[in-house]
């Protein structure tokens, strides 16, 4: 009965090392059976799985991107305004006048 089982155990062991760090990997096909079938939808499913996370990193990029590009505007803006202005600079520093000696 356990030599019987083995391709189930094989099949279940080699699914459960793939980890979402590693679904580049698939299960080797063997024979042309039941258990066949049954890996080549696995393996199928593998593939789903993994374009589904490509495309939720491509979009976490793209929405960082976006975010990103607005907050450095924003943060433009604001130091702009907390910038010293050239009036406030010349009201704010020691007075003196044109003709006395520095």
């Amino acid at each position: 009965m356990a030599r019987l089982l083995q391709p189930i155990s094989w099949l279940q062991r080699t699914a459960g090392e793939i980890t979402e760090h590693d679904l580049k990997r698939r299960i080797p096909v063997r024979g042309n059976d039941d258990l066949a079938a049954l890996t080549t939808t696995v393996n199928g499913m593998l593939d789903r799985l993994e374009s589904t996370v490509e495309a939720q990193k491509s979009l976490l990029d793209d929405v960082g991107h976006e975010l990103r590009t607005p907050m450095t505007i924003v943060r433009g803006h604001l130091e702009l305004m907390t910038r010293p202005t050239r009036r406030t600079r010349r009201s704010s520093g020691p007075s003196r006048s044109r003709s006395s000696p520095a």
